[in-house]
């Protein structure tokens, strides 16, 4: 397993204005590989240095995972005075788990706020030490379904053949070829106050 991140951020601030830039990426990658092999009646304390020497091998499997996980992920944070602020935000995900042509999502977000501690008006009224309004939405991903659910699975299967036990493959699971990020979004709405030098 593998986790790469990387950030940039760029910072100008000017007079009233400051601006915050910051891209994003990020690279993850699982890949996980078994193999076993199970046997009775080692003729010698061999451990699993000569498994051939055994009267019986009773199992032999292996089996194989991968998935992966790239995202790009850029913001811009502006803000006013210190009395006006807006955020936005991108992201695109792309999931090797989810079926073609549905591996790619994009997620935007946004926030603007309002400090109105910080305006004359309601500095004149001396009630509040702080006093901001904000709101947001934003949506997020979620692909974290097993790697290869995409794909028909089979397994196993004994048998009946001719009075002989025998062995074919049967249908598992059914791929699924639709199978794309599970998005949800949210909206916020804020109202912050502070009293007494924001002892309340």
């Amino acid at each position: 397993t593998y986790t790469f991140d990387n950030q940039l951020t760029y910072t100008y601030p000017k007079g009233d204005h400051n601006l915050t830039v910051s891209a994003m990426q990020s690279s993850y990658k699982y890949t996980a590989e078994a193999y076993e092999i199970a046997v009775q009646n080692l003729p010698y304390a061999s451990h699993w240095y000569n498994l051939g020497t055994a009267g019986t091998i009773t199992g032999v499997k292996s089996s194989y995972s991968q998935n992966t996980l790239e995202s790009y992920m850029g913001r811009i944070n502006y803000s006013y005075k210190d009395k006006y602020l807006i955020t936005l935000t991108g992201r695109s995900d792309g999931a090797s788990q989810l079926a073609e042509g549905h591996k790619w999502a994009f997620f935007p977000s946004g926030a603007v706020a309002w400090r109105l501690s910080e305006e004359d008006f309601v500095k004149e009224a001396k009630i509040f030490s702080d006093l901001k309004l904000r709101v947001s939405y934003g949506q997020v991903g979620n692909s974290n379904v097993a790697p290869y659910s995409t794909q028909a699975t089979i397994l196993n299967t004994p048998y009946n053949f001719d009075q002989s036990a025998a062995y074919g493959f049967a249908p598992a699971t059914l791929g699924n070829k639709d199978l794309k990020w599970e998005r949800s979004q949210e909206l916020n709405l804020g109202l912050n106050m502070g009293f007494l030098d924001n002892r309340i």
